[in-house]
C-alpha cells in the first residue's frame, strides 16, 4: 500500500478517471476506503481474475472510490495484479495488468482523451475529434448548448496545449485560463462540473 499514487492538492484529492483516490496513507480518511470497500463488494462478491481463478476479497484492496451512476471504483487484486473496474449500475469490466492499465490511461491523458483539471470532474472526450484549425473563444462562447459540447472539450485541449501540455505544461498559468474562460461562459452555459468532495 505504500507503493500507491497518492497525490495530495491541499484539500483536494487527485481523480482517477471519474473517480477519487483514496488515501490509507491519511487515518481520517479509513472510513471512507473500508466503505467503498463495502459498497464494492456490496455488488461484486463473486470476483474472477482474468484466467478465471476466485479472487479471494482479502486479497483485493479499493484503490479509488465514486459517487453515483457510471462513476468508476478500481480494485486492485495484489495477488494476480490486476484492477478490476466496476462502473456503478452498469458492469463489471474484465480484471486488466495493472501496468498496461495504467499505461493506457496515461497515453489517454496525454492524449487529452481524458482531460483533467483540479477541482473538477475529468472528462472522457474519447469521442471527440481534434479539431486542426484554431479555435476562437468568441466561437465557443457563441454556442447556445449545455456547457460540455465538442467544441467546448477541443477548447480545452487546446489551452492545454498553448500552455505545454503534456511535456512541459505550465500548469498554473493553463487552469487560470480555464478559470477565467469558465467565469466567463457560466450564467450563459452552465460550468465544467466540479467533483464530489
Amino acid at each position: 500500500m505504500r507503493h500507491l499514487p497518492y497525490f495530495q492538492e491541499g484539500k483536494h484529492r487527485t481523480r482517477l478517471d471519474y473517480s477519487k483516490l483514496l488515501d490509507y496513507t491519511n487515518p481520517k480518511e479509513h472510513d471512507t476506503a473500508k466503505d467503498s470497500d463495502n459498497k464494492f463488494f456490496d455488488v461484486n462478491d463473486n470476483l474472477k481474475s482474468s484466467n478465471g481463478d476466485t479472487v479471494d476479497p482479502a486479497e483485493v484492496i479499493v484503490i479509488a472510490g465514486c459517487y453515483e451512476s457510471g462513476g468508476h471504483y478500481f480494485a486492485l487484486d495484489t495477488l494476480h495484479d490486476e484492477i478490476t473496474i466496476y462502473v456503478v449500475c452498469y458492469f463489471l469490466l474484465r480484471p486488466e495488468d495493472v501496468k498496461t492499465l495504467f499505461d493506457e490511461l496515461e497515453e489517454q491523458y496525454r492524449l487529452l482523451l481524458l482531460i483533467p483539471c483540479p477541482n473538477r470532474d475529468t472528462i472522457h472526450a474519447i469521442r471527440v475529434d481534434e479539431r486542426v484549425e484554431p479555435i476562437e473563444q468568441s466561437e465557443v462562447m457563441a454556442q447556445t448548448e449545455k456547457w460540455g459540447t465538442d467544441l467546448d472539450w477541443q477548447f480545452v485541449r487546446q489551452i492545454y496545449r498553448q500552455h505545454g501540455w503534456p511535456d512541459a505544461f505550465r500548469r498554473d498559468e493553463a487552469i487560470k485560463a480555464v478559470e477565467e474562460f469558465m467565469t466567463l461562459k457560466f450564467e450563459e452555459r452552465g460550468d465544467w462540473e466540479e467533483p464530489f468532495k
